[in-house]
Parts: C-alpha cells; sequence; structure tokens
C-alpha cells in the first residue's frame, strides 16, 4: 500500500521466486508496477500455485480473501491484518473465529491474525527491508510480537547474531 510505502513488496525484492501483487485500487497501482511486480484484480486471476499469500486489507474483507486462498489452494498465509480477537470486541473475536474456522475446515497452514509473518534470510523471505537477506544463522526464533521479532532480526546481525528462520 502507498501509505506505509509498499514495504512488503520492497522486502520481497530479495526472493528469488516469483512475487506478485493484488490490487483492487487504481492509484496504487502504477507505485506497484514502478517496483517492477505485475499486479492482478483477484488472487485468483494468477496462473501459476501460490507458495504463500501475506494478507494486508481492512478486517472486513480478510474472509473474503482468506477464501480466496481456500480456492486457489496456497500453500499458507501470514494474515498482517490487525483488528481481531487482540481488541477484545464481539465483532473482532467473532471474525477471527470465522477465520480458524474456514482455515481449520480448509487445511490452510493460517499464520495471523495481526502477524509480522515470516523471516527465512537465505531464502530472500523477508517482512521488512531492513531485515538481512542472504546465508542465514544458527539462531531460530519465535515470537508473539512482531516488533521484538523484526527488532531481533534487524539488530541481531549488527551483534553477531545471525537468525536461521523466524516467525511471529
Amino acid at each position: 500500500k502507498k501509505a506505509d510505502g509498499y514495504h512488503f513488496l520492497k522486502a520481497l525484492k530479495s526472493f528469488p521466486g516469483p512475487v506478485y501483487s493484488v490490487q483492487i485500487d487504481p492509484n496504487e497501482i502504477p507505485g506497484i508496477e514502478a517496483l517492477g511486480f505485475k499486479n492482478y484484480h483477484s488472487l485468483l486471476d494468477i496462473a501459476e500455485p501460490i507458495d504463500l499469500v501475506i494478507i494486508a486489507v481492512p478486517r472486513a474483507v480478510a474472509p473474503k480473501i482468506v477464501a480466496d486462498c481456500i480456492k486457489k489452494q496456497v500453500g499458507g498465509v501470514t494474515l498482517y491484518t490487525s483488528g481481531f480477537a487482540e481488541t477484545d470486541t464481539p465483532e473482532g473475536r467473532q471474525l477471527q473465529d470465522t477465520l480458524q474456522k474456514m482455515a481449520r475446515e480448509a487445511g490452510l497452514t493460517l499464520n495471523g491474525p495481526n502477524c509480522m509473518g515470516l523471516y527465512h534470510p537465505r531464502a530472500g523471505l523477508r517482512f521488512t527491508s531492513d531485515q538481512w537477506a542472504g546465508e542465514g544463522g544458527k539462531v531460530a526464533f519465535i515470537s508473539q510480537s512482531g516488533t521484538h521479532l523484526s527488532y531481533f532480526a534487524t539488530m541481531g546481525p549488527l551483534h553477531g547474531l545471525r537468525v536461521s528462520k523466524s516467525v511471529s
């Protein structure tokens, strides 16, 4: 998204495999294409198989995107979007329950909601451009906090600690 400078797309420039953007806002598409990514209006328009989908949409749209992921039979989903059970509201809890039920019934691996996702430096899979891409280290890190994980993965190499893989 333009508001955050397309941070996921910028971070994934280090990923050697195909990266696709799905965006319906015509005002956002030129910025996406300027980064060198082809944009689609729907996940279902992408002909190739998809290993991982990173969802960053308003929470009300998340069930529709997860339904598309199930229909497309993607390998897994990171749901970056927040505003679910962590808000301690009936609507947030109900939406999260709906997503969990959808994923469970379909056998879809769902990381989230409100998660930064996966970091695998050797594979070039990052969620911020500040994270190291290249040979990983010997430290695996699992964190409830995306901020702590991001900080550790960014600052660790400055102190001789490189992450092999991490997940928030």
